[in-house]
């Protein structure tokens, strides 16, 4: 089986100095191996591509027997790492805390809290104005954009 440390060196060397990062890498029991990249403003069908050719040189199909894809993460997936939080600054965000209160508006800064203005739900969006809300990263259970279609 592949190791996801292995995988992470092999990466790490072809992305260092790169703009493009690794938001989460994923090997199955069956050896299903599912690498997300990302960079802001997002990665092309070829950054992609070329990642896939640049693993496949690495490991040996025949002696392990894995299947990989390698993609973006999605542009509705949870945030995993800080650069997805940092890219995402100025844009729109939607927060699930651990006590399950959402919060949604713009995200203004990202460091041990996350700072956003915006409304603790929906329904406050109607009959409020937006407010400077603090979160602090530990209490922050999932975070990720929110997409406004005009």
């Amino acid at each position: 089986m592949i190791s996801k440390e292995k995988l992470r060196e092999v990466i790490d060397v072809k992305l260092l100095g790169s703009q493009v990062y690794v938001v989460d890498i994923k090997v199955s029991n069956r050896n299903d191996v599912t690498v997300s990249i990302d960079k802001k403003g997002g990665v092309s069908l070829q950054e992609c591509a070329s990642m896939s050719k640049y693993i496949e040189t690495f490991f040996d199909r025949d002696e392990e027997d894995y299947k990989l894809t390698v993609c973006s993460p999605g542009i509705d997936s949870p945030f995993h790492v800080a650069k997805q939080y940092i890219n995402s600054v100025g844009k729109q965000i939607k927060v699930l805390t651990n006590e399950g209160h959402e919060y949604y508006g713009k995200l203004d800064h990202y460091g041990d809290e996350i700072i956003i203005n915006g409304y603790k739900n929906k329904v406050n969006k109607l009959n409020e104005n937006p407010s400077r809300i603090f979160i602090a990263l530990d209490d922050v259970k999932e975070c990720k954009r929110v997409i406004k279609f005009k």
